[in-house]
């Protein structure tokens, strides 16, 4: 079975099928026996994608606007959760980085106006994530959601997220996601290196980790450019940070509740739907 022959065939009738000049029953017909072979045969959308070299890389990379976009904390000083989940975010989207401004700021809302929901400005830390600026966004907006997520539920079990137990509950939420994180990762390059393996002993395979391996290759172009912007366009150059560790444990039932809560988290989607594209 020649299954690069399949997915050609399959292309075809696909290509037929987005032709306007095709009639409508042409258009069904193609459809229906393009669908027929990829469920006899297993194969998906991914499937039928070409992997993409360096400079196809390189040119989507260079296509995209690159930016910054602030994020404010929802104490004056950043807090060892807060820290671990936009670290966990940066893992998710792949594509950006962010980094702690010295000083204390004004906290905005997510709509860009000053904070007064104690009655006076209230201050806060301020991150700003950089790299593709729509993805900047969304990390900012991951940031956002998840915190208040994260503080509404540490509240409803221990009266607040900053101190005591629930510092612990919210620690031990954002670690967990943090190991999803790298838990989706570690399956990404284990996929394509045992796609890799079949290659090299010149199996015929599905090409299963094609689109993952395209994303990833894409995802870290823009990492490195979003690097190269920073440096170029605001004049920052940022040694490498490390996500410190959680600090002494001193409620365990916090920590295991918060541990339980963060592993059932829907955390995991986005990072699918930007692979998807």
């Amino acid at each position: 079975m020649d299954m690069d022959k399949i997915k050609n065939k399959i292309k075809k009738l696909l290509n037929l099928a987005e032709n306007d000049g095709a009639f409508d029953g042409e258009v069904d017909n193609a459809l229906r026996f393009a669908r027929r072979l990829m469920l006899r045969h297993n194969v998906t959308q991914a499937d039928l994608e070409e992997a993409k070299d360096a400079h196809e890389i390189a040119a989507d990379a260079e296509a995209v606007d690159y930016g910054r976009v602030a994020a404010f904390t929802l104490g004056a000083n950043l807090s060892q959760w807060e820290s671990t989940l936009a670290h966990s975010i940066c893992q998710l989207v792949g594509t950006v980085q962010f980094y702690r401004e010295s000083g204390k700021f004004a906290r905005r809302t997510p709509h860009g106006t000053v904070d007064f929901s104690k009655g006076e400005p209230s201050t806060a830390t301020r991150l700003q994530f950089y790299g593709p600026e729509e993805d900047a966004r969304d990390a900012t907006d991951l940031l956002n959601e998840w915190s208040h997520i994260i503080v509404s539920m540490a509240r409803m079990k221990y009266g607040g997220a900053f101190k005591g137990s629930g510092r612990e509950y919210a620690e031990a939420f954002t670690y967990a996601l943090y190991q999803k994180v790298e838990k989706i990762r570690q399956e990404e390059k284990t996929a394509i290196a045992n796609e890799q393996k079949l290659l090299a002993a010149g199996e015929t395979t599905r090409c299963t980790a094609l689109m993952v391996r395209n994303a990833g290759a894409l995802m870290l172009a823009k990492k490195n450019k979003g690097t190269d912007w920073l440096a170029k366009e605001c004049g920052i150059k940022l040694s490498k940070s490390s996500r410190s560790s959680g600090s002494t444990i001193y409620d365990g039932d916090a920590r295991a509740a918060g541990r339980a809560d963060g592993n059932k988290a829907d955390f995991s989607h986005a990072r699918k739907k930007k692979l998807e594209g």
